[in-house]
């Protein structure tokens, strides 16, 4: 975790925040638009479900050889199966390891979240934020152009940040105090 501390940019930036392995960048994996709290628990328990569906694989495999099941037929059939829940244990090591790596950006993350939303606190309204061409706007069109317009403010105060995540955390914001 690298925690890069940034001077305000101006009386409205206040706090500092993490730059965690390019949680900051525009290039970070968020296209799934979750959470790395969220990553991290899809994928340990894609990991467990892909372990626990080889082990099972596996035994079945053992029962079929030791005769006490006869599903499997030939040398071409084993071989496949095996192939097949090998790489469920490749899959669920790899599920695992890569949670392993999602796991220490999630306090970091979480503190950037709770910065941003302290921020959007004391300064998101919407008195200020909305045009007076908006006013024609339907709300669904609001939303889009209220959440643009503020990500461009958090941008200027903050500096260049992952677009996908900060979309869902004003999205949140927004659902939670303003819809």
């Amino acid at each position: 975790i690298k925690c890069v501390i940034h001077p305000p940019v101006n009386h409205f930036n206040k706090y500092t925040y993490c730059n965690v392995q390019g949680m900051m960048s525009k290039d970070m994996g968020y296209s799934a638009r979750l959470k790395k709290s969220e990553e991290y628990s899809e994928l340990k328990s894609s990991g467990f479900m892909f372990l626990g569906f080889a082990i099972f694989g596996f035994v079945y495999i053992g029962l079929n050889l030791a005769g006490v099941l006869n599903l499997l037929n030939g040398v071409f059939s084993y071989s496949v199966v095996t192939i097949l829940f090998t790489a469920f244990v490749v899959l669920g090591i790899s599920s695992l390891i890569k949670s392993k790596k999602v796991f220490p950006q999630i306090a970091a993350e979480n503190e950037l979240t709770q910065h941003i939303n302290e921020w959007l606190d004391q300064n998101f309204d919407v008195a200020k934020i909305d045009e007076p061409s908006w006013s024609s706007y339907s709300d669904e069109l609001l939303f889009f152009y209220r959440i643009n317009k503020t990500k461009k403010i958090i941008q200027k105060q903050m500096g260049e940040m992952n677009e996908a995540y900060l979309d869902l955390i004003l999205e949140e914001y927004y659902n939670e105090h303003v819809a």
